[in-house]
């Protein structure tokens, strides 16, 4: 029963990503021609809109994951992002004029923000081993609806009609359905939703009652507190062994260890976010490498995503159809990626797929800075072979960038501040995708300087990744330099009372043993 509610709220949050996903795809292939067509825009307004959605994303990222972190109720959150969207994409239906579209996406991307919340759950309630393969279904998934987007736009845009004072159009279309499927979303996550790391402790605490050791000497030896270690069977009077009864305490102990991971018993404090502790967390080299790599490649690829439907529709005369139909190509050759990406993580590190990846999205760009300013000379029949060879190199890069470097970043950080960790993630592809479509806007005449500033950029990333290479792995060292003081408190107030209590029973049971003194200072019994 409890495997069942575990996949089903699996399915609601992998939902949330595949709303995002399908957002995205609706809305971008025809957003431009919205803006053109209904009210006169410049081109440098679609990066305006684009970069707003990103901002408020940015802004509300960090904020979803601290209230996450603190409250341990990442639900909330999420409901809460689920409101935002639903009122963006209705205000993005009613589309009065070009302000109030980009006041729409901004209201819009602070639900997107609460995607954080959902990754940090995750991160906290799997092992580093399951991690990857749950994180990159999770983001295939979203990449689904980025490719069933363009397929329910051929629908869409069929719409022509009128809601009182409200047109219905292919333009105006895409925000009422969105606004629908994220009102689903909201009623799944009312009825149905239970947080994770509930679950997980539900069924650690049902294992515990069906173990017969555990449940035997829970409610009955030492009160459940950490023995020290010991070399020799421990016996009491008459002989009587009683090693049977260290191991059910030990596995007590095991169980207490285990649920301590996905239990927080005190909140993280204010007064631990001070300047000291986001140096201590945050500054450090492969930290600042993975973020940097994360920003870097996610600027280049929604500088391409931003100037493919323009230089589609000048270079190979597309319309809306046809740019529907180029993203839902890309959608399915991003999720064999995707796969392919699952399969070579059983036997490449992170590091190892991430700069696969930059090399992938160097030479993409690279190619199209070659081909695209030659191409204004070209017939569509001559640009189309190599706009798609960029495009699919472009694609090739993405899973290999975006899901390495995000599961890598959450094994490099401590489990307690996931949710914060995840917001700071996103504020800093936030602000790439802000940028990106600004910047990708504003140069779309001169592809030499958009492309080659991209390219220098990926240059910087790459030297980055190979000067830290050494470091961008997870260790026990890596997270045992970065334990919290509060952390340590607890555990020296809990091993003194294990052997206070040890020592108030020693009167009962005569032991004969011989206690590794320095066994105890070396290995904590609680960590």
């Amino acid at each position: 029963m409890k495997n069942k509610k575990k996949k089903l709220c699996y399915t609601i949050l992998g939902l949330y990503f595949f709303m995002g996903g399908v957002e995205y795809a609706v809305i971008l292939p025809t957003l431009w021609l919205y803006l053109e067509n209904t009210f006169h825009a410049q081109q440098y307004f679609l990066g305006l809109i684009l970069s707003a959605f990103s901002l408020t994303a940015m802004l509300s990222g960090p904020m979803f994951g601290r209230w996450s972190d603190v409250t341990r109720k990442p639900k909330y959150p999420m409901l809460i992002g689920a409101v935002f969207e639903i009122g963006g994409n209705t205000m993005y239906f009613m589309g009065n004029s070009k302000w109030f579209l980009l006041a729409s996406r901004l209201i819009a991307g602070v639900g997107a923000g609460a995607e954080s919340v959902i990754l940090a759950e995750i991160s906290r309630v799997t092992t580093e081993a399951e991690r990857t393969g749950i994180l990159s279904t999770m983001i295939a998934i979203r990449q689904s609806g980025l490719l069933i987007g363009p397929g329910l736009n051929v629908f869409l845009r069929l719409a022509n009609f009128n809601i009182g004072p409200f047109k219905v159009n292919k333009y105006t279309d895409p925000g009422a359905f969105m606004a629908c499927l994220w009102t689903l979303e909201l009623l799944l996550l009312l009825l149905f939703y239970t947080d994770l790391h509930k679950i997980k402790e539900q069924e650690l605490e049902e294992e515990r009652v069906v173990d017969p050791v555990i449940s035997s000497h829970s409610n009955d030896t030492l009160s459940n507190q950490n023995p020290p270690t010991y070399d020799t069977v421990i016996t009491g009077p008459n002989n009587y062994d009683v090693s049977a009864d260290i191991e059910g305490i030990q596995s007590t102990t095991e169980y207490e260890k285990q649920i301590s991971e996905v239990k927080t018993e005190e909140p993280v404090t204010k007064e631990k976010l001070s300047g000291a502790f986001f140096y201590k967390m945050y500054v450090r080299e492969e930290i600042v490498t993975l973020l940097g790599v994360q920003f870097i490649s996610l600027f280049s690829q929604v500088s391409l995503e931003t100037m493919a439907t323009p230089l589609s529709n000048t270079l190979l005369h597309w319309g809306e159809l046809e740019n529907s139909l180029m993203y839902c190509c890309a959608g399915v050759e991003i999720i064999l990626v995707f796969i392919l990406v699952r399969i070579l993580s059983k036997h490449l590190k992170d590091r190892t797929m991430i700069l696969m990846g930059c090399f992938l999205l160097a030479m993409a760009n690279g190619w199209l800075m070659y081909v695209v300013p030659r191409a204004y000379n070209d017939t569509p029949a001559e640009n189309i072979w190599k706009f798609v060879i960029g495009i699919a190199l472009d694609m090739l890069a993405l899973p290999f960038l975006f899901t390495c470097s995000m599961s890598l970043y959450t094994k490099l950080l401590p489990k307690e501040i996931q949710g914060l960790s995840q917001g700071l993630r996103r504020t800093t592809v936030g602000l790439s995708t802000i940028l990106a479509p600004l910047w990708a806007g504003s140069t779309l005449r001169w592809p030499y300087l958009m492309f080659g500033v991209m390219l220098s950029l990926l240059g910087v990333s790459l030297l980055m990744l190979l000067l830290s290479f050494s470091r961008l792995l997870p260790s026990s060292k890596t997270q045992s330099d970065i334990k919290y003081k509060s952390a340590e408190n607890i555990h020296t107030d809990n091993s003194s009372a294990a052997n206070n209590s040890l020592a108030g029973n020693s009167s009962a049971v005569n032991t004969t043993f011989k206690q590794n003194s320095d066994m105890n200072e070396s290995t904590p019994l609680l960590s």
